[in-house]
């Protein structure tokens, strides 16, 4: 019987005062009017029905505005067996942030990197969540989506077992992840999001988006068609064991785009108010039922061994912060240089818009004609500046150079500016490219700034190698597949490991130094090609000249890409590996969540090597196609993602239990 793939539904539990005129609880919590209740109450009897639970991450921060109020929709939620956890909107307690930390003098943007604020907030939550129940909070969700290392610490210190804020596209750019493990032991559960591709935007399992929304019945089968394809590719991509979030929030089934439009205020019984949506949630759970299983985020964490496979390092999420910082500088030199005499414009006023604007002060630029946002009727200034639509704006490119600061989810924008005669770098700057490289910059001068030393010989240079960064050590030959082995062994899976009996397949000069300088002596090296000069010469797809069950470890680093059979390869490591022996491996990816070949695979080693020994690349990997083929052999399957200092890089490895 085949595995339902799983989904979690999760309600933001919001009565932010800037949503409604009044009432904001009972409005914006239970959604209560003259037609009756259309907020958490109606979710949870529809969702009941069902058999499927929620899990709710009520706003305890809001306790500040409204008191009582917030720990009885907390008690209700408990009342009827419902998941209830934490989320928290960390500009609501700036009073009390303020009173215990008097003249901190910081904008909370920055408190979850503050390890003694964030200590400080998570515990304050704690302090509301436990006036609703005995139980302990499990799971935290931060406002706005935003967190921090310093969060994330003080979260597995203080009790929690999962954060759930993780969204690749904002505030921050993050790498694309489905749910993992922290190097601390704390769980990841990522928001349900597809990141761009080709010529489809971001898409964002949220039931408040407009293709994913109904506006009447009739559209009910628009709607699940379109969560049927959002679904599957979603799954496509990350895999089939890969957990889908969906997100709502308490006033999800009265929202609507035009009420707010005219009136400023999500309200239910608003005579724009759509009361379809309710009906949608229920035909939703009835249709999806049966192809998924629905699970609560306690759930999802408490089956840690069966849905967390990958362990991220700090460094690889938040070091990018730092490089993110000199990117962001480097834009506004790059911009200011591109603009020459023209007006500056800035459009988009949203999610990245904080995390820039900490950077940089635009409103400061006296050269700033104007904001262009789709809010402009609601918002004609903003930071001194005016606001305009894009059709009051009438851009040119002879007048004009903008700056595009908006969530990649807003394909219009980038289709309205290339159709108003706008060439990219040239006249316009888009914060999508903000990690990538300048057209002209030196890449040169990246290398000056690697001051981090080769952990396996010392050397402190790095030249550009098959990339555009410094990445490969001038003295050793290294690269960030290389060098975070020793991090690998120290952090995950212990030092003790390297006195085991090892097999090292296709060793490099890097990492034969390596495994010298770290005391593995009984290591046997293999290859099949002479010139290589390793203790065995065989083809790993067939070795008969290898003993079944006789190395501890198998070592494979960037060899199955090249291989002409890698099932077959993968067949040979596991019958050379003792019981509970362990393959470790890095691969080349496909920059995919699946596995592409190769359609020339002479272009790396060339067609003498392909000739003499069928060596090439013949397919780069996709880490959810990868996962799955590893665990057809394996018994056990994690995945370990180590950053590397000198090059700014991560590396995926995966290491595999017989």
């Amino acid at each position: 019987m085949t595995k339902k793939s799983k989904c979690i539904l999760t309600v933001d539990v919001e009565a932010l005062p800037v949503r409604a005129p009044e009432k904001h609880v009972d409005t914006l919590i239970y959604g209560r009017s003259k037609d009756g209740e259309w907020g958490i109450g109606r979710m949870m009897d529809i969702a009941d029905r069902h058999g499927i639970p929620i899990t709710f991450f009520l706003d305890f921060a809001e306790v500040e505005n409204y008191g009582n109020e917030i720990i009885e929709a907390g008690k209700y939620i408990i009342s009827r067996g419902h998941d209830l956890q934490v989320h928290c909107h960390y500009d609501l307690l700036v009073d009390k942030v303020h009173q215990r930390f008097p003249g901190i003098g910081l904008h909370y943007h920055t408190w979850y990197d503050n390890e003694e604020i964030a200590g400080f907030i998570v515990d304050y939550c704690i302090e509301q969540y436990h006036k609703c129940t005995d139980h302990t909070p499990l799971v935290f969700r931060g406002g706005a989506y935003r967190f921090g290392e310093a969060l994330i610490k003080k979260l597995k210190e203080k009790g929690f077992w999962a954060d759930a804020s993780y969204n690749f596209c904002r505030p921050r750019p993050l790498p694309v992840n489905k749910q993992f493990v922290y190097e601390n032991g704390l769980l990841e559960l990522p928001l349900g999001k597809l990141p761009a591709r080709g010529k489809l935007p971001a898409r964002f399992l949220n039931f408040n988006r407009p293709e994913l929304f109904p506006k009447h019945s009739g559209d009910y089968g628009r709607c699940l068609k379109a969560y049927e394809k959002l679904l599957q590719d979603f799954y496509s991509y990350f895999g089939g064991d890969a957990i889908a979030t969906l997100l709502m929030h308490s006033w999800s089934f009265f929202y609507d785009v035009e009420q707010v439009r005219q009136t400023g205020y999500i309200q239910a019984g608003h005579k724009l108010f759509n009361s379809c949506a309710a009906d949608f949630f229920d035909l939703f759970l009835s249709h999806f039922s049966h192809s998924y299983d629905f699970i609560s985020a306690s759930e999802a964490v408490q089956g840690k061994e069966r849905y967390f496979r990958k362990q991220i390092d700090f460094d690889t999420i938040f070091s990018a912060y730092g490089e993110w910082k000199e990117q962001v500088l480097r834009a506004e030199q790059f911009i200011r240089k591109k603009a020459g005499r023209r007006k500056l414009v800035v459009w988009g006023i949203g999610w990245h818009e904080n995390q820039v604007m900490s950077i940089i002060n635009f409103h400061e630029w006296k050269d700033i004609a104007f904001y262009i946002s789709r809010d402009a009727a609601n918002t004609p200034t903003w930071r001194t500046r005016p606001v305009k639509t894009y059709e009051e704006a009438a851009l040119s490119p002879d007048q004009y150079y903008v700056f595009i600061l908006a969530d990649i989810c807003y394909p219009e924008i980038r289709h309205q500016i290339k159709t108003a005669g706008f060439s990219e770098y040239e006249d316009y700057y888009d914060i999508v490219n903000i990690t990538g490289p300048l057209p002209d910059k030196d890449t040169c001068c990246l290398s000056e700034k690697k001051s981090v030393p080769c952990p396996i010989c010392g050397g402190n240079q790095f030249e550009i190698y098959n990339s555009d960064r410094p990445r490969r050590c001038v003295k050793c030959g290294s690269v960030e597949r290389n060098r975070t082995i020793g991090k690998l062994f120290s952090e995950n899976l212990g030092n003790e490991l390297l006195s085991k009996k090892i097999l090292h397949i296709s060793p490099s000069n890097s990492e034969r130094m390596f495994f010298r300088q770290a005391g593995a002596k009984n290591i046997t090296t293999i290859d099949i090609r002479p010139q290589v000069k390793t203790d065995i010469i065989a083809d790993i797809c067939h070795m008969p000249q290898v003993l079944s069950d006789s190395y501890d470890i198998v070592f494979a680093n960037c060899v199955l890409n090249h291989v002409y059979d890698d099932e077959a390869a993968l067949e040979e490591i596991h019958r050379v590996l003792r019981d509970k022996g362990l393959f470790i491996t890095w691969v080349t990816g496909s920059g995919e969540r699946n596995t592409v070949s190769v359609a020339d695979p002479t272009e790396w080693y060339g067609q003498e090597a392909m000739d003499a020994y069928q060596v090439g690349t013949y397919r780069y990997y996709g880490e959810a196609d990868f996962s799955l083929q590893l665990r057809h052999h394996f018994a056990k399957v994690q995945c370990y993602e180590k950053y590397d200092a000198s090059s700014g890089l991560s590396c995926c490895w995966y290491v595999c239990e017989k």
